[in-house]
């Protein structure tokens, strides 16, 4: 089976790592992480194969769940 592609959305710099980590080791997973909605967004436009997006709700810039409706939006587009 394929390694499944996420893209973990997490400001807080030290979660981040270790829940990526943690998805690299145990779940084999290929992560991507970002501090942002804006970067992980402006990333996910590049590479629009991805399996599952974690985000944070409470962000800096636009929120989580203002993140999530930007997601959707363009999949819908495609």
């Amino acid at each position: 089976m394929q390694n499944l592609k996420v893209f973990l959305v997490e400001d807080d710099e030290i979660y981040s790592m270790i829940l990526a980590q943690k998805l690299k080791v145990f779940g084999n997973f290929f992560v991507s992480t970002f501090a942002t909605g804006e970067s992980a967004l402006e990333h996910l436009g590049q590479h629009p194969n991805i399996d599952v997006v974690i985000l944070d709700y409470d962000l800096p810039g636009i929120s989580g769940l203002e993140t999530l409706t930007e997601i959707q939006k363009m999949q819908h587009k495609a």
